[in-house]
């Protein structure tokens, strides 16, 4: 364990970099699908909101 946490704080921080934007890629593939759902139902949620807006505006304007 000792050996391990040693060979990670000697290697330059550029390859550790390099080795977290891989992580995160492939954990971001797997969870884009789940944002991707997220961010629909969040637009089509602010697109009523706006609609609902807009005709308040125009009872108002009336």
């Amino acid at each position: 364990m000792q050996q391990i946490l040693d060979t990670i704080l000697n290697t330059p921080s550029y390859i550790l970099i390099a080795i977290t934007l891989v992580i995160v890629i492939i954990f971001a593939r797997k969870t884009m699908r789940i944002l991707r759902k997220f961010a629909s139902i969040a637009f089509s949620i602010l697109t009523i909101f706006k609609l609902l807006h807009m005709l308040n505006l125009m009872d108002i304007l009336k």
